[in-house]
């Protein structure tokens, strides 16, 4: 009688019913998900596909991260433009390749490929590794991705390090890194979020007093730097009913960062001095 009138109460009711299925649908999928086992206890299979992750070093623009793709590309040419069963084919070291992808963007790139004989795809690794290894400085992951990647965890092995400085940090990271390759060469470690500051910021602090001493004031100390780094703009003219910005601008390529406290302020004696005489340049991650 009490599942009978349960029943019956339910089904009077749109939000009883509504919560029913609800609570049905995740208890099932929860208990789904708990019993759900470890990646490192699935089988990986034999999936045709390689990814492949790169982390160049510092220092690294997109153009240059194009050519390292380009370079890929000339490698595997050949692999994709031979058809399977050609003599080309057969005279190729390894397989052919069916499909690639290569994505750069920011300070990093990806790629992926598959084999033409999906049962030779791992045989791919070492011959996409090849150009990217011989880049100097750059941090290449080229895996084959695994049938069931992304449940429950997998089969790497995490290493953290923490602390106040973020410098130190990285040059710790950077030990272990190379003890790691030297003590295991066929393992495939990542840095994680990297082992450089990515794109630091450079502050420039005036010092009111040392900066009054030779006759500069904070927004001419500012202007100097604009003019010397981006360009500043002082006037503009007139032709043919359209307005041409005139621009003081130093040279394009003549400072590296760290240099940059060595630019040249001039104060209204009409003397020189360097930046870092009347500011604090402050580089930050």
């Amino acid at each position: 009688r009490f599942i009978s009138n349960s029943v019956y109460h339910i089904s009077g009711s749109t939000a009883l019913r509504v919560g029913v299925v609800v609570i049905l649908i995740g208890t099932s999928v929860l208990s789904a998900w708990s019993l759900l086992p470890k990646a490192e206890y699935l089988p990986t299979g034999n999936r045709n596909l390689i990814f492949s992750l790169l982390l160049p070093p510092p220092g690294y623009s997109l153009d240059e991260l194009i050519e390292v793709g380009q370079q890929i590309e000339d490698v595997l040419r050949p692999r994709w433009e031979a058809v399977p069963g050609s003599p080309e084919a057969a005279a190729l070291e390894g397989p052919t390749v069916g499909n690639m992808f290569y994505v750069a963007f920011g300070r990093s790139a990806f790629m992926g490929s598959s084999a033409g004989d999906p049962l030779r795809v791992k045989e791919l690794i070492p011959i996409i590794q090849q150009p990217l290894f011989s880049v100097p400085g750059m941090i290449a992951i080229v895996r084959q991705s695994g049938l069931f990647q992304g449940f429950g965890g997998g089969r790497a092995i995490d290493l953290e390090i923490s602390g106040p400085d973020m410098g130190q940090l990285l040059a710790l990271g950077g030990r272990i890194f190379g003890q790691v390759m030297q003590i295991m060469p066929e393992a495939q470690a990542r840095p994680i979020p990297g082992l450089d500051l990515g794109n630091p910021e450079v502050r420039i602090v005036p010092d009111r007093v040392r900066a009054a001493g030779v006759g500069l004031t904070a927004r001419e100390i500012g202007v100097n730097v604009n003019a010397l780094m981006d360009g500043a703009l002082i006037d503009f003219y007139q032709y043919e009913g359209e307005e041409i910005d005139i621009s003081l601008k130093g040279e394009d390529d003549w400072f590296r960062t760290q240099d940059i406290g060595q630019l040249p302020m001039y104060t209204s004696t009409g003397h020189t001095v360097p930046l870092h005489s009347v500011a604090d340049v402050v580089v930050t991650s």
